[in-house]
């Protein structure tokens, strides 16, 4: 076999893997892209370029009986609602606490910056003093 046999049946199986998880965790609902899954988003995740899922006859195929099963069901399946609303939730927690920490680096980042700003108004007055004068001053 040569070298693009090779990687052509390796990324055959990386995609296989994939869709396993997503049928195991029953997140696949995220991925959907019109009634497909996201081409962009899984050849990013698997790390390969999109023209493996366009050449590749394995990967077309695994994708295809897929999309038929997870996509073409009029309904949610109880448990992937149920999943899919919890990792929302989780991310938007998330979010949350990312938010909350961002505002209060703000909040000592001013409150520094104020301080700065009171310190260097005090040794621009003494580099005044001391250019009109050739003295410093005594605090």
């Amino acid at each position: 076999m040569t070298s693009r046999q090779e990687q052509a049946i390796q990324y055959a199986e990386r995609v296989r893997q994939w869709v396993a998880e997503r049928d195991a965790m029953l997140d696949y609902l995220e991925y959907e892209r019109g009634g497909k899954v996201n081409r962009a988003v899984l050849c990013a995740e698997l790390d390969f370029g999109r023209s493996v899922v366009t050449q590749n006859p394995a990967v077309r195929e695994s994708l295809r009986s897929a999309e038929v099963r997870w996509y073409s069901q009029t309904e949610l399946p109880g448990e992937a609602h149920e999943a899919a609303r919890e990792r929302a939730e989780t991310r938007s927690v998330r979010s949350e606490r990312r938010l909350s920490s961002s505002q209060d680096m703000v909040a000592k980042l001013q409150a520094e910056n104020v301080l700065l700003r009171k310190r260097l108004q005090k040794y621009e007055a003494l580099d005044e003093i001391l250019a009109e004068t050739g003295r410093l001053p005594r605090i």
